[in-house]
């Protein structure tokens, strides 16, 4: 795996356009937050906070999909819930000790290919510190062996026959890559009894990733306890304590990025000859230029995250009398970070050196007062009634400093430069509720919830804090039917619901702010690309945010429906559960775009619809249950699509992430996070054209990239379905458990390919060599079979006004895929289309694989209660048409733009070895 978790989680599709699409996390009562994970199209990859929570801790797992399961968690629930309850010692006899420890090995999975067949250069010559390969066949080439040229130890590549006679070799870039190891050591003590219980727990993880220098780790400590003050009143508490530390390494679109490094760096090129001169300089296959050698990024820049964090809540219950009870909770979540970023003076992306440092604070702290009376109104008919207020209040402060151009050399203190710039800022909001909850049980048989929710956030405008948002749910247990249960059917149920939550606007988008002047040109400044920021030569100096504040904001709503059926057979050994949900989302709240001559860029307005509905279908079995031997099965299926239905007036699309092409993009009538490029030109029918005009400026027998009508639909990373099924075999003490997970279409962006056509380091490069006759037509008998390709589409051109001219004949014209097409619109650097860069990002993978042994009681006095020892392994193989990395990846990290690669880290594959001990 890799040292950073970068989870992006959504539940039923997206319910906002530019805002947080993510669930909320509840441990033990207590909302958490999970923000971080995010990052651009370079830079690192910010650790997400769910990783501060330890596994083993995790008693219980829940996931709340549906807008009545969630309106009573607010608008922070708008997006669903993942609800947590850890360890307690509760139904404990007697003192418990569980003691686990493992270790893993990762190792880089699935990597683009490369051609190993020709040299560095341009046009069939090696040429010294060039960007590309399109150099002549490696295999007629070897060393010089001057050492006088520093570039390499083994001197300049020369024909075969006119040097010492060292052959040239292809050398493989992924040879970067190590072993990355993992070791994970959790120890825990609980007990109980009917007066009160306790766990605690203790845990820490060290884990070096699969680039040299990744690393991360993570200790925590946990007390959960509670205590019976009488018969009627139970105390409890349950407090955290997790230390994250990090250390990250650049990535992406980016001169120090690791893999653009690597698979741009020339096929006769040794990286690990050495990265760095006696004199402190950078060597690279650019001899010193262009893009950072990878072993230097990893020795020389570094992103270190620290993170301490405090969570922790206290319960107050009281049995006024059977009837009528009283729940308090009241927790916070606190936690600090600094984080540095450090450039050693010397590399392509900040040449005179650079440091970051960064200090943030955020707090949440969240109450919850609950009354609830449960009355049995007859034998058949009862009722729970819980009334309720929630407080929740969330703080961030950060503190930021920078210093651009150190003086001394690896020497990384702020005042080791005169070029510093200073920032801080703070958010703070608050919400508070009242709900109620009132369930209602007809002979275990019909059941009817209704709950209403009222929230007030400071966030909104005085006129809209307030929201209220009610829903309903029903079920029918019909197997409850005299005669309808049987020893085929054991278990029928029909349940249907429909709620309405809301969302709120992000802090300060009501008004007008000042915030320090700054400015940039793009080329110069820190990492930020800030060339300048006040206080500047002496001087103090504030601008308005270019953003327009709006003070006649509403809350966004989300309205939602389900129906649903359990259906259980063959005495509950077979079960199919099926759930159809509709969400329609209105008011989205986002900034939208408006004429630079205002004086602002955008105005934050409700300004948006989108809706997501689809299917889901869970399927469980017991096919074979014997005294020695049980099978289990479990699947899911899962359909949805994610439309945007309305954007404001005048505004044709919204930006979510990429780059001035391709871009993620929310567009009406198109799913959520479609991705827009530039593309072929195409005739009528949607076919590809390919040039027929031996008088225009194109290759004849190619398709041509249209620039004239912009940016167009070419995809979407959206899956067209989901599946996943687990199965687990047990023999006597033996178990094997293995999960097969599906995603069945959606495309992705493979950038890195397409660029590495460019340089000629691509494996569809390789088949290049072409031979011409006198009058510019390819020579068949000289050039080889295997290089020729016929490109898909019919005959047509451009007419002289622009206009497409078909002739809705198939291409039958073979050509040559050279070097002109790679460096031409063959790639992205050549001006070819971000459609040909698309492909499928399908995939069926072993997801996790698993295979124990359970421990009997061991020792004299049976010291050891139980255990286990086990070997698993994650992503262990994957089938997918996607030739770039694993494809569940993405250049933004945790973001709403996914589908993006672009020189992003490569996936892992996983194998854990592991021994749990009960004492």
């Amino acid at each position: 795996m890799k040292p950073v978790l970068l989870p992006y989680i959504t539940i039923r599709g997206s319910a906002s356009i530019t805002g947080n699409n993510q669930p909320l996390f509840v441990v033990n009562g207590q909302p958490i937050d999970t923000g971080g994970g995010d990052s651009g199209t370079g830079g690192v990859n910010t650790s997400n906070r769910s990783i501060d929570i330890n596994p083993d801790d995790i008693a219980t797992l829940s996931v709340l999909k549906g807008g009545a399961a969630t309106a009573l968690y607010g608008v922070r629930a708008a997006n669903g819930a993942i609800i947590i309850t850890t360890k307690s010692g509760k139904n404990l006899t007697q003192r418990k000790i569980e003691f686990h420890t493992s270790i893993g090995v990762d190792q880089i999975s699935q990597t683009p290919a490369r051609q190993k067949k020709y040299a560095q250069g341009n046009n069939s010559t090696w040429i010294s510190g060039d960007r590309r390969s399109w150099g002549p066949e490696i295999s007629s080439l070897e060393y010089d062996g001057d050492t006088s040229y520093q570039w390499d130890p083994n001197g300049r590549l020369v024909p075969k026959g006119t040097g010492n006679g060292n052959p040239a070799r292809y050398y493989d870039p992924y040879e970067f890559f190590q072993n990355g190891y993992q070791l994970n050591n959790r120890f825990s003590i609980s007990n109980g009894s009917e007066q009160g219980d306790y766990f605690f727990s203790l845990s820490n993880l060290e884990q070096t990733g699969v680039i040299p220098n990744n690393q991360y780790g993570r200790t925590t400590l946990r007390l959960n306890a509670s205590t019976k003050i009488s018969d009627a009143i139970t105390f409890g508490a349950n407090m955290a304590y997790t230390n994250s530390r990090a250390v990250q390494i650049q990535k992406g679109s980016n001169t120090s990025g690791i893999m653009l490094g690597l698979l741009r760096t020339a096929t006769t090129f040794d990286n690990s000859a050495g990265y760095e001169f006696p004199d402190g300089t950078q060597r690279n296959y650019r001899n010193g230029g262009g893009y950072d050698n990878p072993y230097w990024v990893a020795n020389n820049i570094a992103y270190k995250e620290d993170v301490n964090r405090f969570t922790g809540n206290i319960n107050l219950s009281v049995q006024f009398t059977d009837e009528l009870s009283l729940n308090y909770n009241t927790g916070i979540d606190w936690y600090s970070t600094k984080f540095t970023d450090q450039f050693k003076i010397g590399s392509n992306n900040l040449p005179a050196g650079y440091l970051k440092e960064q200090m943030e604070f955020q707090s949440i702290f969240n109450s919850d007062l609950l009354l609830t009376y449960r009355k049995d109104i007859s034998n058949k008919l009862n009722m729970s009634l819980t009334l309720g207020n929630n407080f929740f209040s969330d703080y961030n402060k950060a503190l930021f400093g920078d210093a651009s151009g150190l003086e001394i050399p690896d020497y990384y203190q702020l005042n080791n430069s005169s070029a510093n710039t200073t920032q801080t800022g703070t958010a703070n909001l608050r919400t508070s509720a009242v709900f109620a909850d009132l369930q209602l049980s007809f002979d275990d048989m019909i059941f009817l919830g209704v709950t209403g929710r009222n929230d007030w956030a400071t966030t909104m405008p005085q006129q809209n804090k307030s929201a209220f948002y009610p829903s309903a749910s029903l079920g029918f247990v019909f197997s409850e039917i005299e005669g309808l249960k049987s020893d085929f059917f054991s278990f029928g149920k029909l349940r249907a619901s429909a709620a309405r939550t809301a969302n709120i606007a992000p802090v300060y988008s009501t008004s007008n702010y000042f915030e320090a002047a700054n400015g940039a040109d793009g080329w110069t400044g820190n990492n930020d690309n800030i060339a300048y920021q006040f206080p500047y030569q002496g001087q103090t100096g504030f601008f308005v945010d270019d953003d327009l504040g709006n003070s006649d904001l509403k809350h966004e709503t989300q309205d939602t429906w389900e129906v649903g059926a359990d259906l259980r057979f063959f005495k509950s050994r077979l079960g199919i559960d099926f759930t159809y949900f509709n969400n329609t989302n209105t008011d989205l709240l986002m900034p939208v775009p408006i004429a630079a001559s205002s004086g602002f860029n955008s105005v934050f307005l409700n300004a948006a619809s989108m809706e997501s509905k689809g299917i889901e279908i869970s399927l469980n079995a017991s096919p074979i249950k014997t005294e020695n031997f049980s099978w289990e099965f479990l699947a899911n299926f899962t359909q949805f699509t994610n439309i945007v239905t309305e954007l404001a007036e005048g505004v044709d699309n919204i930006f979510l992430g990429g780059f001035t092409t391709p871009q993620v993009r929310a567009v009406v009538g198109e799913e959520y996070r479609s991705i827009f490029g530039e593309d072929w030109y195409r005739d009528a029918s949607g076919n590809i054209l390919i040039n027929d005009d031996p008088t225009d400026s194109y290759r004849d027998g190619y398709p041509m990239t249209n620039t004239a009508q912009g940016l167009v639909p070419i995809g979407n990373f959206n899956p067209d379905w989901t599946a996943n099924m687990t199965n687990t075999l047990t023999y006597k003490n033996l178990s094997l458990s293995f999960l097969i997970d599906v995603k069945k279409g959606g495309v992705m962006y493979n950038g890195t390919a397409f660029a590495m056509n460019f340089f000629g380091v691509s494996e569809r490069t390789v088949n290049r060599e072409v031979y011409y006759n006198a009058d510019g037509s390819i020579n068949f008998d000289t050039t080889p079979a295997e290089n020729l390709v016929v490109m898909d589409g019919v005959y047509g051109h451009i007419g002289p006004d622009g206009e497409i001219i078909s002739s809705g004949v198939p291409n039958v014209t073979p050509v040559v895929q050279d070097q002109d097409w790679f460096q031409g619109q063959g790639s992205n650097f050549g001006g070819g289309p971000s459609s040909a860069a698309m492909e499928p990002a399908d995939w069926v993978r072993l997801r996790d694989l698993t295979f124990a042994y359970n421990l009997p009681e061991i020792g004299k006095g049976k010291t050891i209660k139980g255990g286990q020892i086990y070997f698993s392994g994650r992503n262990l193989w994957i089938d997918t048409p996607y030739s770039g990395i694993d494809p569940e990846t993405n250049l933004g990290g945790a973001t709403n733009a996914q589908g993006m690669d672009y020189f992003n880290s490569p996936g892992t594959r996983s194998y854990t070895l592991g021994l749990k001990l009960t004492f």
